[in-house]
């Protein structure tokens, strides 16, 4: 069930989309993607060439392919029985981290503004449900036992607000795992746009 980002009220699956009866505000499926953004506000975006430079770089960098098997242990360590458990990835981008993932058995769901990364990373993983979503307005109440955000949080201006939705996204007792940049040093081209 999705709720509205902007009233967090229970939100009406249509054939084009979904629609809040209180605001009055409809969010549109976007090539099957349920989208809960506003589409006409201005954001900055990779360009579609860095998304497939990262989607082939991805594959075999050894800090891509090693962060992954951590991620994956550090949620197996501290989250019981979690091949039962409803996982969302903000920030899934071109769905590394979801496709093992999902290889490793974890139910898990894909968000991320950018629809271009949700190309990628449907083209990645045919079967995973994704949707494009603002981590500053979250269309989820209650709805999962585990959220991750891998680099994502050190992007977002307002993290206080950012970490107040995800822990409304959260069922109670919810886990919540992220991962940042040790230095910013290690930044790259990618992570200052």
């Amino acid at each position: 069930m999705f709720y509205c980002p902007i009233c967090k009220n229970s939100l009406i699956k249509l054939d084009e989309g979904y629609s809040c009866s209180h605001c009055v505000v409809s969010f549109p499926m976007i090539d099957g993607i349920p989208s809960f953004v506003n589409q006409c506000s201005k954001r900055d975006s990779f360009d579609v060439e860095s998304f497939k430079f990262l989607f082939e770089m991805e594959q075999k960098h050894f800090w891509h392919v090693g962060r992954k098997e951590i991620i994956l242990q550090v949620l197996r360590r501290h989250v019981p029985d979690l091949s039962e458990k409803r996982m969302l990835e903000i920030g899934c981008g071109n769905g590394n981290i979801i496709g093992y993932l999902l290889q490793s058995g974890v139910n898990i769901t894909g968000g991320d503004v950018f629809l271009e990364g949700l190309y990628f990373c449907r083209s990645r993983n045919s079967t995973v449900s994704l949707c494009q979503i603002d981590i500053l307005s979250l269309p989820f109440k209650n709805s999962y036992d585990v959220i991750g955000t891998f680099d994502v949080l050190e992007h977002i201006k307002d993290d206080i607000k950012a970490l107040r939705e995800i822990n409304e996204a959260l069922k109670p007792g919810g886990v919540f795992i992220l991962t940042v940049p040790a230095h910013k040093f290690l930044w790259s081209y990618f992570d200052i746009r």
